[in-house]
């Protein structure tokens, strides 16, 4: 089970940092409404992906996008901190005179919020683990293996 969730973990994560076209990219960072509507856009596309690769159930889509709602918002609320404590320590990198205390405060709590990311995005792999069966997993793994195989072959 842990190869599994291991593997279904990797396969999310593989899906969720696949470059965007250069001028999708920047189409993506011309607007905050833009890149919300395009993040939505991918989130469907991967799901409609996913229930025909894995022939999910209208109930197992249904289920997968709940759980991809409810752990999304939570994680984009992270991430948006995490980018907001980079910029204080951009910031506080350069004042003149440093201040190791402060840098040291922010550091820490940068890492309890990467901490918290990574708790979240296992629930929520666990939680998709859940909601597919033993078939679905193992196709999801023969696909894991097929996407593996594309990136080494551009590394």
């Amino acid at each position: 089970m842990n190869n599994v969730m291991l593997s279904l973990t990797t396969a999310i994560l593989i899906m969720a940092i696949t470059p965007l076209p250069s001028s999708a990219r920047e189409a993506r960072f011309a607007s905050p409404g833009i890149e919300q509507q395009e993040s939505g856009i991918r989130l469907e596309k991967r799901l409609n992906r996913l229930v025909s690769l894995l022939e999910l159930t209208d109930e197992q889509a249904a289920s997968i996008e709940t759980v991809n709602k409810t752990f999304s918002e939570q994680i984009n609320t992270l991430r948006e901190s995490m980018k907001e404590n980079h910029e204080i320590l951009k910031t506080l990198a350069k004042a003149v005179p440093v201040d190791i205390n402060a840098i040291q405060q922010v550091a820490d709590a940068q890492g309890d919020l990467y901490s918290d990311l990574v708790i979240l995005k296992t629930e929520k792999n666990i939680a998709f683990a859940t909601i597919l069966s033993q078939y679905q997993m193992e196709k999801l793994e023969e696909l894991h293996a097929t996407v593996e195989e594309h990136r080494n072959v551009w590394q």
